[in-house]
């Protein structure tokens, strides 16, 4: 939470943003890498000529990471602007004893975004539904590593 003696712009989230790799799910409304960008810039501009000179960047999908990477960078570049990027997910505390499966499959609706979900707005999920849902992804083909990326050598 933030202390009463800080002078801090908290402006409305933007709800639709990079989700083209859900598109085969029906419903799903994303924003092109272009347009997200442009949208930032223009944010970014617009706060700046007001006169702000720090920007933090809350991320809250791992879709957008690239774009707000590339955002901030021209935002510093053009308006002199302080600019960082965060996630809520760079802030969640894992326990050291949680399954390193949960890890590295748990996506979306999970224990990790449901433990994050019940930590904050509680009353936004129903655990009458919950279940114990092995992510589908456990079962998928595993690539080797790229050589490239290889720590054994």
């Amino acid at each position: 939470r933030l202390r009463g003696t800080q002078n801090v712009l908290v402006m409305p989230p933007l709800s639709i943003t990079k989700s083209d790799e859900h598109d085969h799910f029906p419903g799903t409304l994303s924003l092109s890498a272009d347009t997200l960008l442009a949208v930032l810039r223009e944010i970014g501009k617009s706060v700046a000529s007001a006169g702000v000179n720090r920007l933090v960047l809350f991320n809250g999908h791992g879709g957008n990471n690239a774009v707000l990477e590339i955002a901030a960078r021209d935002l510093r570049i053009k308006h002199q602007m302080i600019v960082a990027i965060c996630s809520w997910f760079g802030f969640a505390e894992i326990p050291a004893e949680t399954d390193e499966s949960v890890i590295a499959y748990d996506l979306h609706a999970g224990e990790l975004e449901t433990s994050a979900m019940l930590a904050v707005r509680p009353e936004l999920v129903d655990m009458s539904k919950a279940q114990n849902f092995v992510p589908t992804m456990r079962d998928w083909e595993q690539f080797p590593e790229p050589r490239c990326c290889r720590h054994d050598r």
